[in-house]
């Protein structure tokens, strides 16, 4: 997708960090929004770290990246509240508060689970387990990590715990 060059990120997720990067890296104005405290708690501390120094204008700590044209502003316990046509956003604030800013594109960087397929085929009484961001929407690492660990109990003896997690071959009964 071909971007203005001054570019509003609304969300909190993989999505927004990598979007902000690009448009950072590729020279782009960039202004981050998230509903929560700070951006990106979620994400690994060093990993974190990094990406701030590279959003304030740095290239990160004994890291080789292009640095940014510009600061990415990042806009924490804020929500767009409008988006108009004229490329206006009306933002609103943690306090109630109303700014506007004029950007080319808003892109959305959040992600929401969606368990309807899951819960249709447990409904249907097929055992199944839900993996990656079809779960709870986290990382590659944890994607993988889910689908081996289901994969190593797939057979033909599969039923599922309290927690709706695969069992195989594991004693369910409570012996007193």
């Amino acid at each position: 997708m071909k971007c203005g060059e001054r570019v509003l990120v609304w969300g909190d997720h993989f999505g927004a960090a990598d979007a902000v990067e690009r448009l950072g890296t590729d020279g782009k104005e960039v202004i981050l929004v998230t509903e929560k405290p700070s951006f990106a708690s979620w994400m690994e501390p060093i990993t974190w770290d990094i990406m701030m120094k590279r959003f304030a204008g740095g290239t990160g700590e004994m890291v080789k990246f292009k640095a940014f044209k510009y600061p990415v502003k990042v806009m924490a316990k804020t929500s767009v509240e409008e988006i108009r046509a004229n490329g206006e956003v009306v933002l609103i604030d943690g306090d109630f508060n109303r700014t506007s800013v004029k950007v080319d594109n808003v892109i959305l960087g959040d992600m929401v689970e969606d368990h309807s397929v899951y819960e249709d085929l447990l409904g249907a009484g097929i055992v199944c387990q839900e993996v990656g961001d079809t779960g709870h929407v986290k990382n590659l690492r944890n994607a993988v990590t889910q689908g081996a660990n289901a994969g190593l109990v797939i057979d033909d003896q599969l039923c599922l715990n309290a927690n709706k997690a695969l069992i195989s071959r594991l004693p369910t009964e409570v012996k007193l």
